[in-house]
């Protein structure tokens, strides 16, 4: 995280998402770069809009682990069976299943979270998600505490 000036800022990555930057501007407002592989977005929000208590949320998607674990060893038994007995067919499912565990697995790590989720004051929405102690836990929990504060006084006010 870097300040100049009232100005702070929070650099997040992940690996699955893309890049995300927060700037906490010293006009209450907040802008959001993101950048993935097929879009670039950036968003400036007015701090009027968020709730200042943060929900935090947690979650492991089970099923889409058990799932990708399930079809994974089919397409792992149709490629034993095709080299076993060198039969195109049997390659070709094996190719088949392997895509599909592939989704599978991108199905899970889309599911499996750890956020910091701020809702929209009217609607009560989720409207801003922030990914837990990105870059690391020092810096993301002093943006956030910052950017509570600051909500928090732009209520006051």
């Amino acid at each position: 995280m870097t300040s100049n000036s009232s100005n702070l800022q929070l650099h997040q990555q992940h690996w699955l998402f893309g890049k995300r930057d927060l700037t906490l501007r010293s006009n209450n407002t907040l802008t959001v770069r993101e950048k993935s592989w097929f879009r670039q977005e950036e968003t400036t929000l007015p701090l009027e809009l968020l709730q200042p208590n943060p929900t935090h949320a947690s979650t492991f998607a089970m099923k889409w682990l058990l799932n990708s674990l399930f079809i994974g060893s089919i397409s792992l038994l149709f490629g034993y069976l095709g080299i076993r007995f060198n039969a195109v067919v049997l390659y070709a499912l094996c190719a088949i299943f392997t895509v599909f565990t592939l989704v599978l697995l991108y199905r899970f790590f889309v599911y499996t979270t750890n956020l910091v989720i701020y809702r929209h004051v009217q609607t009560n929405e989720n409207f801003l998600y922030l990914w837990k102690d990105k870059p690391n836990r020092e810096e993301f929990w002093e943006f956030t505490h910052e950017l509570t504060r600051r909500i928090g006084l732009n209520k006051r006010t």
